[in-house]
């Protein structure tokens, strides 16, 4: 069984108290500050513009790029990660870069311990894109992982485990009929 995170669009009326929430009250200015700087370095495609924040179901939270493309191409040349995201992976990625390197300039104990429990959108971003089934050596270089054993290890709790349609994908492909089809799922 898969615990799902969910994400909750925060409502116009509640903006106002987002980057509060993600950033510390003393820190909100200079984390929107890191957030649309990382975005910009992380992609020539990001163009600013508004933003879309939301709460996760599990105390996290993270804002994502509204733009007009459907995917960014993103380039990190800090663990050589080259590829294309969507708005809202990237701005997951946007929002745990501006939490980490906001955490390094911070001296404050109890504002660092807020933002590191914000800096878990890292981990909820992995295991969101496991438990929706994503393949595994993708999430591992989304996360910028040295290789897929240090995703599983950490995310393979999260993968689905839909007995139904195991399977299913590859008797698709490989499967001469659709009668051969159903005689291999019916003789499991």
């Amino acid at each position: 069984m898969t615990n799902k995170i969910t994400a909750t669009e925060v409502p116009e009326r509640s903006r106002l108290s987002f980057y509060p929430y993600l950033f510390g009250e003393r820190a909100m200015m200079r984390g929107e500050a890191l957030l649309f700087s990382w975005a910009e370095a992380l992609s020539n495609d990001y163009r600013g513009g508004l933003w879309t924040f939301y709460h996760l179901s599990n105390g996290g939270a993270y804002a994502a790029p509204r733009g007009d493309l459907e995917r960014l191409r993103v380039f990190m040349t800090g663990n050589g990660y080259e590829g294309e995201m969507s708005n809202d992976a990237f701005g997951v990625v946007c929002s745990m870069f501006a939490l980490n390197h906001l955490m390094s300039e911070i001296t404050d104990e109890a504002l660092l311990d807020t933002l590191i429990v914000r800096y878990q959108t890292r981990h909820t971003y992995g295991s969101m894109m496991i438990s929706t089934g994503e393949n595994p050596s993708w999430v591992s270089r989304q996360m910028g992982h040295c290789d897929t054993t240090v995703t599983l290890k950490s995310y393979a709790r999260w993968m689905p485990v839909d007995t139904e349609s195991i399977g299913a994908r590859a008797i698709a492909a490989f499967a001469p009929s659709s009668r051969k089809l159903a005689s291999v799922r019916n003789a499991g």
